[in-house]
């Protein structure tokens, strides 16, 4: 059989505070939408038997209305392609308390083929001559053990195994969200013909036979180096090759060594690598300042700065800060500081603009020279 795996679509994410004016939308959720449907489309043209899809299809376990809208379309997509969707439940879109209805409810209203596991349970599917061991995000890790000892590998079949957590060798990469847990790495057995994993965020391999497709979107800056998209896997010769999918970009503007930029500098090399991309708007950035003195940080032109920043998406920065080192005076004789010196070398650290600093050096030494001299005559 070949089926697409997919996973972490987390429908209904958004930030930024970016609207789109077409749709009064948050844009970072529209794209995600937009994203989402157009990797359908791409999914539908590779021709699968069936779409996997890994959990996280919702970034909440109440959706948003366009969220909704947006499974709708994709459903309508695959309906008339004649592709089954087997789909289980994430810990984002996992209900907390047995009040909550969980959004996966409302899928078994679309005439689409659905096979959805979300109840806390192991579900067995089966699908052409595929077998589907569904186990969806439980309340707690000894579940996922317990579930996995109900599977019987079906014989004479494809088996597949879906499931969704953070296996134990990546443990060193947890998100920290919510009802994440760890699946044991006994439970990658070697008796299924694939695996598909959803939770980790970046595409990998972590087992012969079992991978992580990692999310269509970047959902954070943590994942600036993760690999995104889908898989396309033959059951049968357990070949996977990558399928790119589209997603809002994510770009690494590098590092800026400020030490000796001044505030307008800095923001002069920051707009000049925004003005060498090739779709700034619709890209979230990150660039690093090193060796700034925190002076300089609160010196930065406020509008300039969000002028900068009103050119991608979203620009997030972050900085190795110094502070000047307060080594006091050299010479255990007050009588014998420069103070002039000093008070010259405290204004230069300090990250002022070109005119401004030669101004404030200009009235500070006069002042000191008129107050050094009112002394040695009172002396």
């Amino acid at each position: 059989m070949k089926i697409v795996h997919i996973a972490d679509t987390h429908l209904g994410l958004a930030g930024f505070n970016r609207i789109d004016p077409d749709s009064g939308m948050n844009l970072r959720e529209k794209l995600v939408y937009d994203n989402f449907l157009e990797s359908i489309k791409i999914v539908v043209r590779q021709k699968p038997d069936a779409v996997v899809h890994a959990g996280d299809l919702f970034d909440r376990v109440k959706p948003r209305t366009n969220a909704y809208i947006t499974v709708m379309s994709a459903l309508n997509i695959l309906e008339e392609a004649g592709i089954p969707l087997i789909l289980i439940s994430g810990n984002h879109s996992m209900p907390k308390t047995r009040y909550t209805p969980s959004p996966f409810e409302v899928l078994k209203y679309h005439r689409a083929e659905v096979h959805c596991a979300y109840k806390y349970s192991y579900e067995k599917m089966e699908v052409g001559d595929t077998t589907f061991h569904l186990i969806p995000n439980m309340l707690n890790a000894s579940q996922y053990r317990d579930a996995f000892n109900e599977i019987e590998i079906s014989p004479g079949t494809c088996n597949v195994m879906v499931t969704h957590g953070l296996a134990t060798t990546l443990r060193d990469y947890r998100l920290r969200t919510v009802a994440e847990h760890e699946i044991d790495s006994t439970m990658l057995s070697e008796d299924f013909n694939y695996i598909a994993l959803g939770h980790f965020h970046g595409q990998k391999q972590v087992a012969e036979n079992a991978w992580y497709s990692g999310s269509i979107e970047y959902c954070s800056y943590n994942e600036i180096i993760d690999t995104k998209g889908g898989l396309v896997v033959d059951t049968e010769s357990g070949e996977v090759v990558p399928l790119m999918l589209p997603n809002t970009p994510m770009a690494n503007l590098g590092k800026i060594d400020c030490g000796t930029l001044t505030p307008s500098e800095i923001t002069e090399k920051i707009a000049s690598i925004i003005d060498r991309m090739e779709n700034p708007a619709g890209t979230i950035c990150q660039v690093r300042l090193e060796n700034v003195l925190r002076e300089k940080m609160r010196n930065l032109n406020r509008e300039e700065m969000t002028a900068i920043k009103d050119r991608v998406l979203n620009l997030r920065i972050t900085t190795d800060t110094i502070d000047p080192v307060n080594r006091g005076f050299e010479a255990e004789d007050p009588s014998s500081v420069d103070y002039v010196d000093e008070f010259r070398k405290f204004v230069s650290i300090q990250g002022l603009e070109g005119c401004l600093e030669e101004e404030v050096i200009k009235t500070g030494t006069g002042i000191f020279k008129t107050v050094l001299e009112k002394h040695r005559e009172a002396d």
